[in-house]
C-alpha cells in the first residue's frame, strides 16, 4: 500500500490511501457546525475552477444531508487583481440576503474582500454567518475585521505547536506546516511494523474504523483510499481565532481498544469526545413511596434526566409500588420532551 499527502481525491483508491487534508472534510464539518446551530438556508461564492467543482459537490451533498437548502451558488473568476467578477457575484447573493443564514466563501484570498463586498451589499453579518475553509488559516483572513465572527474548520492546533517546538528544538528552525503530515505516516508505518503483526498493513489494519491518533488530531482511511479527519471549528476574531468548538479525540471504541496495537500507536480507542454521538436509551425505574417528599424528588430527577436526552435517544419511566409496576412513561424516543415532562408530573 501507499500513503500520500495529495488533496486530489482522484488519486485515491484501494491500496493509495491520503493522508492529507481534504476539501471534503473541510466542507462536511463547517456545513453540519453551522446547521446544527440553526442555520438552514446557505448560499456559496466559490471559484470557477477544479477546486471550486469539488467544493460545490461536497457542499450541495452536506447541506442536502442537514436537511437544509441551497439559495444560491456563483462561481467567479479572478484575473490578476481584477476583482469586478467576483463583486458582481457577491453582490448577486446580497440581492438574496433576506433568505440567506449562512454563505460559504472557501478560498481564503478573496474572503476579506467578499466579507467587504457582502457588507456593502447590505448583508448582516452578525446574523448571517460566513463559512470558510482550512484555506482561511492565514493572518490576512484572522486579522480581517470584516470577518470577525465567521467560522472555517481546521485541526486543533495543539498538536501541531508541541511538534514545531520540539522540531526547533533540534533543528534550530520551525517545521513547514504539511511537516505534520510526514511525521504522522512514519510514525503510523512504525507503530504496525512493531504490533500489527504480518497483517500490519493489510487493508482491515489500516481501514480500521476507530481510526488513529496523529499531530493534527484523528484521522482515518476508507476502502476507497480517501480519510476522515477530526476537525474544530475557529471563530475569526479579528486579531486571530478561538475555538468555538473542539475537535473530535476519537471516532469511537471499536475492535482495536485494549489491544497491542492501541498500546504501540498514537492512537485514541476509548470515546472521550465523538463528532456524531450514537444514540442511547434511558429507562428509570422509580420507587419513591418509602422516602419523605419521595414522590416530588423522583419527577425532579426524572425530568431533569430527560433533558439531557437528544431527539434520537429512547427514554422510559416504570413507576414500581405496592400493587406492582406501570409504565408513567412508555419507551420512545424523545423527541416530544414536554409530553414526556407532563407525563412525569402526573406520576
Amino acid at each position: 500500500p501507499v500513503v500520500a499527502f495529495s488533496s486530489d481525491e482522484s488519486v485515491a483508491s484501494r491500496g493509495v490511501y491520503l493522508l492529507s487534508f481534504l476539501p471534503r472534510s473541510d466542507v462536511t464539518r463547517v456545513v453540519s457546525y453551522a446547521a446544527r446551530q440553526g442555520k438552514r438556508s446557505f448560499a456559496a461564492l466559490l471559484p470557477d475552477d477544479t477546486y471550486g467543482a469539488v467544493v460545490e459537490a461536497a457542499f450541495r451533498q452536506e447541506v442536502g444531508r442537514a436537511g437544509a437548502r441551497i439559495v444560491s451558488i456563483e462561481r467567479y473568476k479572478v484575473q490578476g487583481n481584477d476583482t469586478t467578477d467576483i463583486a458582481a457575484k457577491a453582490a448577486s447573493i446580497a440581492a438574496n440576503a433576506s433568505q440567506i443564514d449562512a454563505v460559504f466563501v472557501p478560498a481564503g484570498n478573496v474572503a476579506p474582500f467578499v466579507a467587504q463586498a457582502l457588507s456593502s451589499g447590505g448583508v448582516n453579518l452578525a446574523s448571517t454567518r460566513l463559512l470558510g475553509s482550512g484555506q482561511w488559516d492565514t493572518p490576512q483572513v484572522l486579522n480581517a475585521p470584516p470577518l470577525t465572527g465567521a467560522w472555517y474548520p481546521g485541526p486543533d492546533g495543539t498538536g501541531f505547536q508541541a511538534f514545531a517546538e520540539r522540531y526547533q528544538s533540534a533543528y534550530g528552525s520551525r517545521p513547514p506546516r504539511n511537516a505534520s503530515l510526514a511525521y504522522d505516516a512514519t510514525i503510523l508505518a512504525a507503530g504496525l511494523v512493531r504490533s500489527a503483526g504480518a497483517a500490519r498493513f493489510s487493508e482491515r489494519v489500516l481501514t480500521n474504523r476507530d481510526g488513529f491518533l496523529g499531530i493534527d488530531g484523528v484521522f482515518r482511511f476508507d476502502r476507497q483510499g480517501t480519510n476522515d479527519r477530526g476537525l474544530a471549528i475557529y471563530e475569526v476574531t479579528g486579531s486571530g481565532s478561538r475555538i468555538i468548538a473542539p475537535a473530535p479525540r476519537s471516532f469511537g471504541a471499536g475492535e482495536w481498544r485494549n489491544t497491542p496495537v492501541e498500546k504501540a500507536l498514537p492512537v485514541e480507542m476509548d470515546i472521550k469526545q465523538e463528532q456524531v454521538i450514537p444514540d442511547g436509551a434511558l429507562m428509570m425505574v422509580m420507587h419513591s413511596c418509602e422516602m419523605a417528599e419521595g414522590n416530588a424528588m423522583a419527577i425532579q430527577v426524572c425530568q431533569k434526566a430527560v433533558d439531557t436526552l437528544s431527539a434520537k435517544d429512547t427514554v422510559g419511566v416504570l413507576i414500581y409500588g405496592g400493587n406492582g409496576s406501570e409504565w408513567a412513561v412508555k419507551p420512545v424516543k424523545a423527541r416530544n420532551k414536554p409530553a414526556i415532562k407532563q407525563a412525569i408530573r402526573r406520576m
